[in-house]
């Protein structure tokens, strides 16, 4: 081989070793568990359904939508619309809230688009007299679903003596815990998780619950058309071991009240005196109804 061939093999051997080496440093990030965004099921009318203006004894079709822009899927049967704010029997439209009978996905890694349902109300048919020109009416509609919020979270264990006397640390026990992809798309978001010692054998960490959609929130079971208490939220709290003061009891389950929209939540966990900290994880499910609502206005005329 002649010397600009070994030159030439040398460069390409180099190449090679270069970029096995960039292949092994390089550090690939997964997916984010969640998006974290505040949205659940979105509510509208149907363009044109009902049209904004229309004749005495016109028959006139009335649709909404309704798009899951959260990350849990709803089962057939646990999401419900009505629509009020008019005399229903005047237009003849149903009353009763009508069940949506299939599932309706959120947004996930298969789906990156919400699911979407429409429901069909029938068609409105103003017969009453009017006596003026004509009448403004405002129909609403209401959703009214079981929904879930997901948090993952990674939190520091450890006990005030293994602090105190220069243990070996792999993780930081005070500050906040929720980062970007923790919690999942919801109206009902946890917006804080920290973390403290207490005592000698405990572990304190408190989490803070909003509701940072713009309707209400019931207990899961709740029937649509009684609602009852607002504000009511069922958690579970894992694992197990970690026991939080709840509105019923102290547990790893219970429920809590959101008053003005927001709750905090302390709970503790008993550590071995001396135990050396360490990384868990904690998994917070909250289980809930929520309602919410949309309007459109139209006129009818003589």
């Amino acid at each position: 081989m002649d010397k600009r061939g070994i030159i030439i093999s040398l460069l390409l051997i180099s190449m090679i070793f270069l970029f096995s080496g960039c292949q092994k440093t390089e550090k690939v990030e997964g997916p984010e568990r969640f998006l974290g965004t505040k949205e659940g099921v979105s509510l509208s009318f149907v363009s044109g359904k009902p049209l904004s203006q229309f004749s005495r004894g016109d028959s006139i079709p009335v649709e909404v939508v309704l798009k899951n822009g959260g990350e849990y899927d709803i089962p057939a049967g646990d999401l419900e619309v009505k629509l009020f704010g008019i005399n229903l029997k005047s237009f003849n439209l149903p009353e009763e809230y009508q069940k949506v009978n299939s599932e309706v996905h959120g947004v996930n890694q298969f789906f990156t688009e919400p699911g979407e349902v429409r429901v069909n109300f029938g068609n409105l048919k103003y017969d009453e007299e009017i006596v003026s020109r004509s009448y403004a009416f405002t129909m609403r509609a209401k959703s009214c679903y079981r929904y879930q919020t997901n948090i993952e979270s990674n939190i520091c264990v450890g006990s005030t003596q293994a602090a105190e006397t220069g243990a070996e640390k792999v993780c930081v026990i005070d500050g906040e815990k929720i980062k970007s992809g923790d919690v999942s798309s919801a109206p009902i978001q946890v917006t804080s998780l920290t973390e403290k010692l207490f005592g000698r054998d405990k572990l304190q960490i408190k989490f803070i619950v909003k509701n940072q959609g713009m309707g209400e929130v019931y207990l899961p079971e709740t029937n649509c058309e009684l609602p009852g208490e607002e504000g009511l939220i069922k958690v579970d709290v894992n694992p197990d071991d970690i026991n939080c003061f709840f509105d019923d009891g102290e547990n790893d389950k219970g429920i809590i009240s959101l008053d003005n929209g927001a709750e905090t939540v302390t709970c503790f966990r008993t550590v071995s005196v001396g135990e050396e900290n360490y990384e868990d994880k904690i998994n917070i499910k909250l289980t809930y109804k929520y309602v919410d609502r949309t309007s459109t206005t139209f006129n009818v005329f003589a």
